[in-house]
């Protein structure tokens, strides 16, 4: 079965909460339900999906950033991102997730977030299209986790290493990141 870049980003977020990553952004935190989805063949499948919990414990239903929005009942929606030379552009499936800050019918939208561009174009311009490991650090202002949750900053990493090969078929990867106590963002990819 092939899974879209949803499912992908999905089960790499996954993967870095079963690592023990923690998702946090002052008293709130990100939590994980496994639940099983069918796919349009009938096949089944298992994904995490992602919820933020604020200090007491409850789920956050209102929080919109560039790149995602809570769904009416808490759960994650990651938008698509795609990394053009000058600008990143987003997709919404609005009749899914409907935006609060008045995304029009077409779901698109540019970034304007532009340390968020300029960190996600020199990723790009990093990664190359041969087998192997490539590393790099870049200056996070220091509200970042305000403007980018980790699990969209996951998301937009992983959407950049899956853009560079052209998709599904090519290549295989595994890919990580951090962010030290200077806001630096240290990011490594392995194509394999």
């Amino acid at each position: 079965m092939k899974k879209t870049v949803k499912q992908m980003v999905i089960a790499s977020l996954a993967g870095l909460m079963l690592a023990g990553s923690a998702f946090t952004s002052y008293a709130e935190q990100w939590t994980s339900e496994e639940v099983v989805e069918t796919d349009y063949d009938g096949s089944t499948y298992t994904v995490n999906k992602f919820y933020l919990l604020d200090d007491a414990g409850q789920k956050v239903l209102n929080r919109e950033w560039e790149g995602g929005v809570l769904l009416a009942d808490g759960e994650l929606y990651i938008d698509e991102l795609y990394v053009e030379s000058d600008k990143i552009n987003y997709w919404r499936n609005i009749y899914i997730a409907p935006s609060k800050n008045g995304i029009d019918e077409s779901g698109t939208y540019s970034g304007t977030l532009g340390w968020k561009f300029q960190m996600l174009l020199q990723w790009k311009n990093t990664l190359k299209e041969e087998k192997g490991t490539y590393t790099m650090d870049f200056q996070l202002p220091s509200d970042w986790s305000e403007n980018c949750p980790s699990p969209i900053m996951t998301s937009a990493v992983d959407y950049v290493c899956f853009d560079k090969w052209g998709g599904w078929g090519y290549v295989n990867w595994t890919d990580s990141w951090s962010v030290d106590e200077n806001n630096v963002i240290h990011m490594t990819a392995t194509y394999y």
